[in-house]
């Protein structure tokens, strides 16, 4: 089973890009369950809409 495995890996990630306005990280207002998913989704974003996307465990504050 890979390490990455989404049955297993529950934890909170968010997703960020960089505003190119303004220059700041803001999220895309989900919260995708497991590190690989996230991943997936900014890797999809980049790969989309052109712009740097990452993903970032979600803090308790976010």
């Amino acid at each position: 089973m890979p390490a990455w495995d989404t049955r297993t890996d529950r934890t909170p990630w968010r997703v960020y890009t960089r505003d190119a306005a303004t220059g700041l990280l803001t999220h895309d207002g989900l919260i995708y369950r497991g590190e690989h998913c996230a991943r997936r989704e900014a890797r999809k974003i980049s790969r989309v809409l052109g712009r740097p996307a990452e993903a970032q465990p979600a803090t308790a504050a976010s």
